[in-house]
């Protein structure tokens, strides 16, 4: 759709290149008169949002539905027609975080200490073998004589340690896991981009570094992270609508079972993406997913965790 007038002087406003036809050759701009009617404002409106918005909505169904596709399209040159990988991580991350943690229940009891009735509540304390351990001292006693498949492990030691030192009333502990996830969720999309790049050069790694440029791994990283954002995303707006409608124990269920074909399918995608992009031999595309994949999910577990104690130092 085409719209404003062009101007009859052929130097154009925005850098002063002479304008051979409509367009700049130097700055890109459009050689239109800044003075325009309001049905050219209106077009101006449609044709911008007609445009982002097929943009968009092509560069979502090449994401979820065609593996390794999107890379293979934006790094052939045709970047018009998509969303930048840039643009899209970002927008598909906040999305996906701004939903996180707007879940997070902000209500609760009154903990204030002007609150008699929980005030009066026993202080937050373990029960092992009957015995009542209200202290990190007594936890580190006690937990040495239990059998080793009873035993906490590292970070759960470490954890109920720190419950024990702030020595918090019952009532408050529900509070407490609220404000943990209010430290947390809000890291996770700084622990992502950092990961990214180390994702990427795990991948420069496993090709072959004359083919393909650190950039192309790069935008590969973008397009998958972004599809597993996008995911988890549709899959909580899916799960939240289905609350409303069915019982608690039904949208448990719901619940599980998608999350482990949206894993399946995330397992399928990390395959199937990097045997479309890369065209390796079926059977090296396997073994080099399969590894990254461990890789990953080591990394993932280890960035997490720290990313948890901090989140447990800040409340």
């Amino acid at each position: 759709m085409g719209h404003g007038r062009l101007r009859e002087d052929k130097t154009c406003d925005n850098c002063g290149y002479i304008v051979d036809k409509s367009y700049c050759s130097q700055c890109g701009q459009k050689n239109v008169e800044t003075r325009q009617t309001f049905g050219a404002l209106v077009a101006h409106f449609i044709e911008d949002f007609t445009h982002y918005d097929g943009a968009f909505w092509k560069t979502i169904k090449y994401l979820l539905f065609y593996p390794g596709r999107l890379t293979k399209e934006y790094l052939s040159g045709k970047r018009q027609k998509f969303v930048p990988p840039v643009k899209l991580y970002i927008f598909i991350s906040f999305v996906t975080f701004f939903i996180a943690v707007s879940s997070i229940d902000d209500e609760g009891p009154d903990l204030s200490l002007d609150n008699t009735e929980a005030n009066t509540e026993e202080r937050y304390h373990l029960t092992i073998n009957n015995k009542k351990i209200y202290t990190p001292q007594q936890l580190d006693s006690v937990h040495k004589t239990l059998p080793e498949d009873e035993k906490f492990n590292a970070f759960e030691l470490w954890f109920e340690k720190k419950q024990l030192e702030k020595g918090r009333q019952l009532g408050e502990i529900d509070s407490s896991e609220r404000g943990f996830l209010k430290e947390f969720v809000p890291l996770l999309p700084k622990v992502l981009f950092i990961y990214l790049p180390i994702f990427a050069f795990r991948l420069w790694v496993f090709h072959g570094k004359t083919r393909w440029y650190f950039f192309d791994h790069g935008i590969f990283t973008l397009h998958f992270y972004s599809f597993l954002l996008l995911s988890v995303t549709l899959l909580e707006i899916f799960l939240f609508i289905l609350s409303i409608v069915l019982t608690d124990d039904i949208v448990d269920a719901i619940t599980i079972i998608l999350y482990f074909l949206n894993i399946i399918y995330a397992i399928f995608y990390l395959f199937k993406s990097r045997y479309n992009f890369y065209k390796e031999k079926i059977g090296m595309s396997l073994l080099k997913s399969f590894l990254l994949l461990l890789i990953n999910i080591f990394c993932f577990f280890i960035l997490f965790i720290i990313a948890a104690m901090y989140a447990s130092y800040k409340i």
